[in-house]
Formats: C-alpha cells, sequence, structure tokens
C-alpha cells in the first residue's frame, strides 16, 4: 500500500492482496476468491495478471482471465508452457486487452 500510494497508484485499485493478508498463498487460490469476495463477483469475474507461472496458475485454478506478463524473472518459455489467456511484452498493452474481454455492456466475457 505505501508503494501503491507513494506513487500516487493506490486509487486505481479497490482491493490489494498481499502476502500476509490471506494464507495459503499462490498457486492456491485463496488469494483471488477473497478478492472475488470483497468485490462481490465470481472468481471467473477476475482478470489475473502477473509475472510468474504461479499467477497463470493460480488464475486458471479459479476459472480467471489469466494475463502473463514479460520481464519479471521467469522465462517467456515458461509462461508460455502455462497457457495464459494473453501474453504480453508490456504493461502498456493491458488496457487492450481489458478491452477486447468485455462485452457490449462493459462487463467481462467468459
Amino acid at each position: 500500500d505505501r508503494v501503491l500510494a507513494k506513487l500516487d497508484l493506490r486509487k486505481y485499485f479497490e482491493v490489494v492482496v498481499a502476502a500476509e493478508d490471506v494464507s495459503p498463498n499462490k498457486p492456491d487460490p485463496a488469494p483471488l476468491l477473497h478478492i472475488a469476495g470483497v468485490l462481490g463477483v465470481p472468481a471467473t469475474g477476475l482478470v489475473m495478471v502477473g509475472d510468474g507461472v504461479q499467477d497463470v496458475a493460480v488464475g486458471h485454478a479459479v476459472g480467471a482471465h489469466t494475463v502473463a506478463m514479460l520481464g519479471g524473472f521467469t522465462s517467456r518459455e515458461a509462461l508460455v508452457a502455462t497457457g495464459p489467456d494473453f501474453l504480453l511484452e508490456s504493461l502498456f498493452e493491458l488496457p487492450a486487452v481489458i478491452a477486447q474481454l468485455r462485452d457490449d455492456a462493459g462487463h467481462l466475457r467468459r
């Protein structure tokens, strides 16, 4: 929260979950199920964005859309092998992916 606040980004997140907030941690689905509960949406209505195989795995575990980000510690090959719905080179690509996932009413398609 402190980093997001310092960068003036906290306002863009309704829920932030860190390792100490929910147990067990990824790749267990508990963190995403917690987020879905706080938001009052089904877990299938979430988009999991991450740079590790555990991020894609937890997204798959709850039926969420999965977006793998290149540039972290995980290789392209390892991320591709997890079968994410999308593989991005840059976060600047994320808004287009989210737009692609929305229906005409603005809700995430499943």
